[in-house]
């Protein structure tokens, strides 16, 4: 008989808006690629041009340490965080490129090693400062999470002014459903199914 393991990874950060304020931060585009089986990389397109001067944002969850992203336009990309659950080796991490180059942008996370499992999910976001735009990082690990409200959760942080981007990304092992709760609005997350003897 095996037996399951419910755990939950969450990171969080806060993103800043220009200063000064002549435009909102809005989202512009996402996507993601299918789960891969055997990976040292996990690439991903957007489905239209990116536009200039947004921000770029990666979320990764592998079994593989991310070392590196890079993408078809040059845009430099930096590491914002990761978190290693430890367990089965799994890393959540989020990656940004500020003040993205225009045109069409194929991005490309590089893995420590062969992945068994690994997902990359991409968004652009307009508004957001071209430099300096962390404000904020957060992270937390669960085992044996409980159910209901706020049953999952990736921290807090306070945002230090009006109008910022927090961006957020959970992954769950074992866990068949999450939903996001207020106002957010979910674009990010992955799950996977894994039995411990």
């Amino acid at each position: 008989m095996s037996r399951r393991l419910l755990m939950t990874l969450g990171l969080l950060l806060a993103l800043l808006v220009p200063t000064p304020l002549w435009a909102a931060i809005a989202y512009v585009q996402s996507a993601s690629n299918s789960t891969c089986s055997s990976c040292t990389t996990l690439v991903q397109a957007y489905a239209s041009n990116v536009g200039s001067a947004d921000l770029l944002v990666a979320a990764i969850v592998s079994n593989q340490q991310v070392t590196g992203i890079t993408d078809t336009q040059g845009n430099v990309w930096v590491q914002a965080i990761e978190l290693n659950a430890g367990i089965f080796n799994d890393h959540l991490s989020i990656w940004y490129a500020q003040n993205s180059i225009a045109g069409a942008t194929t991005v490309t996370a590089t893995l420590a090693g062969t992945a068994t499992f690994g997902q990359i999910r991409i968004h652009e976001y307009s508004g957001v400062a071209v430099s300096g735009a962390l404000d904020q990082v957060g992270s937390n690990t669960q085992t044996d999470v409980g159910t209901g409200t706020d049953a999952v959760t990736t921290g807090q942080v306070t945002t230090t002014s009006n109008g910022q981007l927090i961006f957020g990304l959970t992954g769950t092992i074992n866990n068949s459903s999450t939903a996001t709760a207020g106002t957010f609005s979910e674009s990010c997350r992955a799950r996977r199914t894994v039995t411990v003897p």
